[in-house]
This record gives C-alpha cells, sequence and structure tokens, in this order.
C-alpha cells in the first residue's frame, strides 16, 4: 500500500463505505499520500481513521432521509418503467430514452443507497471485497448513463424542435437504441478505473472499509478531471444550448403564432363586411338596402357568419391552448437544466476541491454539508421522474392506464367470467383512446 492515494470520496461521486463524513478525519495526510508506517506518526489520526464515525444526531436524521429518498426513486422509477413498458403506443423516441433515464436511475437507487445506509447502521461494511467492488462500478456506471442519458434527450429534443425536417430520417426507434446502447457501452468503458482502485480492507478492530485507493495521486487528479469534463462541464454545456435554443425556437413560434391569428382575423373580417356588402340590394333610388333575414340571402348570409364564428373560435382555442403548452415546455425545459446543475454541481466540486486540496477541503466542508451534497445527488433519482413524466399530461394518463389495468387483475380474482386478456384490452383502449403517440408536432409542444 506504499505511497498510494486513499480517497475519502468516490470518485464515481457516491460513497458506499457509509462515510462520506470520514474525509473530516484525514487532516493528519498532508498531500493525501500515506502508507501504514506512517500513520502512527500523526497524531490521533490513527484511532479515528480505523473507526467509524460516531451515528450522532445529525446521522439518525440522514437515516430517514435516506429511506425516503430510496423509496420514492423506487416507486417513481417503476411507474415510468411499467408505465412505458406496458402501453405500446407510448414507445417513441423520447420516450425510449426516458426509459433508459429511469432504468438508470432505479439502478442509482438500488447499488447506491442501500449499501450507504446499512454501512451506516452497522458502523460496518459487511457486504464482502467482491460486493464492495461490483457496487462501485456499477454506481459509476448508473451515474455516467443518467448523465449521457439527459445530454442524449436534449439533443434529441433540439433536433425534433429546431430542425424537424432534418432529423425525420434518423430520428427513429432503432437509431434511439444504438444511441443507449452507445450511453452504455461508454458508461462501462469510462468507470473502469473505480474497479480497479476499488479496495476492500479490514481494519484493527474487526471493521471493513470499502474505498478507492490509488497508486498515483497524479493519475486520481487525472481521472477526477476527466470526469468533471465529460459528467458536468460538457453536459451543462450542451442541455444550456440544446435547451437555450429550443426555448428560443419556441418563443419565436408563439409571436408568429399570434401575428398570424391576427392577420387572419382581419382578413376574415374584411371578407365578411365584403360579403355583406356584395349580398345586399339597391332600392330604386340607388340606396343600399341589407338583406332580410326571411330571404333565403338573408339567411345564408346569417349562416355564414355563424360559421365564421365558430371557427375563429376553434382557431383561437386551439390557439390558447398550443401556446399554453408551449410555455409549459419552456419552464420544463428551464427546470431540467436548474435540477442537474443543483444536485450534481456540488459533489463534483468538493470531490475536485479535495483531490487538488484536501487540507483546505477537509478543513472548510463539514460532514453535515458534506452529508447534505450527497443526498441532493441521490435526490435527482426520484425528481427526474416528476420531472420529465408527471408533468406531462400523456404520462399522467398513462399511469391511470397502469392503475386501471391493476384494478381489473384484481377483479378477475373474483369474478371467474372476466376475460383474461380484459387487461391488457382496457390498457390498450386507454392507450389508444387516452394517449396518441409522441409525433414531432406534438412533442415540439408537450415534450
Amino acid at each position: 500500500m506504499d505511497n498510494r492515494t486513499v480517497s475519502t470520496f468516490s470518485t464515481a461521486l457516491i460513497s458506499t463505505a457509509g462515510e462520506p463524513e470520514a474525509v473530516t478525519y484525514m487532516s493528519g495526510i498532508g498531500n493525501g499520500s500515506s502508507n501504514l508506517s506512517d500513520f502512527k506518526n500523526y497524531s490521533g489520526f490513527y484511532p479515528k481513521e480505523f473507526q467509524y464515525p460516531p451515528l450522532d444526531i445529525s446521522g439518525l436524521v440522514r437515516i430517514p432521509l435516506y429511506i425516503l429518498i430510496f423509496i420514492l426513486a423506487v416507486l417513481g422509477n417503476t411507474l415510468v418503467i411499467v408505465t412505458l413498458i406496458q402501453n405500446k403506443r407510448m414507445r417513441t423516441v423520447t420516450n425510449v430514452f426516458l426509459l433508459n433515464l429511469s432504468i438508470s436511475d432505479l439502478l442509482l437507487a438500488v447499488f447506491c443507497m442501500p449499501f450507504t445506509i446499512i454501512p451506516m447502521l452497522l458502523q460496518n461494511f459487511i457486504f464482502g471485497p467482491t460486493i464492495c467492488v461490483m457496487i462501485r462500478y456499477l454506481q459509476a456506471v448508473s451515474v455516467s448513463v443518467s448523465c449521457f442519458t439527459l445530454v442524449a434527450i436534449s439533443l434529441e429534443r433540439y433536433f425534433a424542435i429546431c430542425r424537424p425536417l432534418e432529423s425525420r430520417k434518423w430520428q427513429t426507434l432503432s437509431h434511439s437504441y444504438k444511441t443507449i446502447a452507445v450511453c452504455w457501452f461508454l458508461a462501462f468503458l469510462f468507470s473502469v478505473p473505480i474497479a480497479i482502485f476499488t479496495k476492500f480492507r479490514w481494519l484493527p478492530h474487526g471493521n471493513a472499509q470499502c474505498r478507492e485507493i490509488w497508486d498515483s495521486l497524479a493519475l486520481h487528479k487525472a481521472y477526477t478531471l476527466f470526469l468533471d469534463i465529460i459528467l458536468l462541464v460538457l453536459p451543462v454545456i450542451v442541455m444550456s444550448l440544446s435547451y437555450g435554443k429550443i426555448a428560443h425556437t419556441l418563443s419565436r413560434g408563439l409571436k408568429m403564432e399570434k401575428q398570424e391569428m391576427e392577420i387572419i382575423d382581419g382578413l376574415n373580417g374584411t371578407n365578411n363586411t365584403g360579403s355583406f356588402g356584395r349580398g345586399s340590394l339597391r332600392d330604386g333610388f340607388g340606396r343600399t338596402i341589407a338583406p332580410s333575414e326571411d330571404t333565403e340571402m338573408g339567411r345564408a348570409s346569417k349562416t355564414s357568419k355563424r360559421r365564421f364564428d365558430y371557427h375563429r373560435g376553434i382557431r383561437q382555442s386551439n390557439s390558447e391552448k398550443s401556446r399554453a403548452a408551449k410555455k409549459r415546455v419552456i419552464r420544463m425545459l428551464f427546470v431540467i437544466v436548474l435540477e442537474f446543475f443543483l444536485f450534481w454541481t456540488p459533489v463534483f466540486v468538493i470531490q475536485t476541491w479535495k483531490t487538488f486540496d484536501e487540507n483546505n477541503a477537509v478543513k472548510n466542508v463539514s460532514p453535515v454539508l458534506l452529508s447534505i451534497f450527497f443526498l441532493l445527488s441521490y435526490v435527482s433519482s426520484c425528481c427526474n421522474p416528476i420531472t420529465y413524466c408527471f408533468m406531462n399530461k400523456k404520462f399522467r394518463q398513462g399511469f391511470i392506464s397502469v392503475f386501471r389495468c391493476c384494478w381489473y387483475v384484481k377483479a378477475a380474482k373474483g369474478r371467474s367470467d372476466l376475460p383474461s386478456y380484459a387487461c391488457h384490452y382496457s390498457s390498450s383502449r386507454t392507450a389508444i383512446s387516452q394517449i396518441s403517440a409522441y409525433e414531432k408536432v406534438n412533442e415540439s409542444d408537450e415534450m
């Protein structure tokens, strides 16, 4: 273990040893490198390094929060996955990416939170060396897949809304499956160093730790910067530019629609007045006489006016709905970028700070603040279903079809006359009648 850098933060941004606050006990190390023979040279370092921090009041508060976030993430993402799998009409390009995002978020919750909560409670990593490496590796993969999927969604939305004619040729389900495969491949590839440098070690008092131990501080710094670039800097830039352009395009479209409605209303008003003039009569003195409602011409004129008012009302109603939907999209896009930035930036910044300047990071970052930052990163896994799905009308209708299907299954247990295909028929009928497929035009209105 000579000259190996001990990383107290997971480079995958998640701590599974149940000790994110352990960084506060690393102040005895000057540059982050140490060996076992040097441990006793630091006053107070040896006993604290080989003990888990006590489970104080803040720890007792964090544990229920971890459990709550875990439950919300599992339930929310599972519901999204079931909805998209059950409703074939919803299997569109955008929804396939959302399905992949929910799968990665579910993996993040399953492979991260329990292995943070349990060691925190037991003050010991009890799962052994194989699980130690596997969990840390899968955590890094799930975080990377979530990030890459968010970027893919932003690019898909940009081409669908801003360049619909160019993207129509290649925006297919097969292309989305290939993109998702690339996301997973890159995530597995970029996370290999996590598996290599994750170590399981026994401590003198019988407890165990699961953490990263790097052979070279320079290598650790290089990998940390690499993750910062591909998982934070580039995604934020791409998402900001894509959604900024989308917001600009939708905003410009709203103005153009408003102008077109004003022009059409003006032309129709002029034509209506003109038709009234052409349908009028003149008396013997050359005076214009309006057609009587009792005459055939008068009744035709009145019917024409009613038809015009009816279609005008429909156009105004559709235009208002379209503008409202596009405004919701703009607000949603802003929330997407804001969530990603708020949830992940603090953890990336602290990890990078600790890697390059450990002493100041240890002095200025309290265990409570560090725990809050990690909790924020966990919250992202349960917020994505809300932001992308629960705010969308089509998904809400899909959720209703899922619960309706469950009701049919429950009823079938007590009724032998209920056909076995009732659940499938109900779900399909609901999906067809209430959930139209996301065509390119509709996608631009409601994500």
